[in-house]
C-alpha cells in the first residue's frame, strides 16, 4: 500500500523456528488468541476502502455467530481481544493512511 514494489523468488525456502520464548510463556490455545488477535489489528489498521469496510462490519455479526456455533473460540476471543487496543489501530491508522500510495482494490488486483 506504500507503493513498493514486492518481487518473488518461487525457490527461496523459509525455515522458521517456533519461538521457544512464547511456548514457555503461553499456552498453545492463548497463542491462537493472539495469532487471530494480530490478524484482526492488521486488516483493522490497514484496510481504508470504505465499500470493504463497510462488507466487513455487516457480514461480522454472521461471522462471529459461525464463530460460535462452530467452536472456534480463538477467532472469538482474538477479535475482542483486538477491541482492546481500538485507540492504538485508530493512532497507528492516522499514521499510516498518510504513506498510502496505493488503494485496497489495487492491491487486491495485485495480488489476485
Amino acid at each position: 500500500k506504500n507503493g513498493w514494489k514486492c518481487l518473488l523468488e518461487p525457490s527461496a525456502m523459509v525455515y522458521h523456528e517456533t519461538s521457544s520464548t512464547i511456548l514457555s510463556l503461553h499456552r498453545k490455545m492463548k497463542i491462537k488468541f493472539i495469532g487471530d488477535r494480530n490478524r484482526t489489528m492488521f486488516l483493522w489498521l490497514n484496510i481504508t476502502d470504505l465499500p470493504l469496510i463497510a462488507r466487513y462490519f455487516l457480514m461480522l455479526p454472521f461471522s462471529m455467530l459461525y464463530d460460535i456455533l462452530a467452536f472456534r473460540k480463538y477467532k472469538f476471543v482474538g477479535f475482542f481481544m483486538a477491541v482492546r487496543h481500538l485507540s492504538k489501530i485508530a493512532e497507528g491508522r492516522r499514521k499510516r493512511k498518510a504513506l498510502f500510495k496505493v488503494t485496497d482494490k489495487e492491491v487486491i488486483k495485485i495480488i489476485s
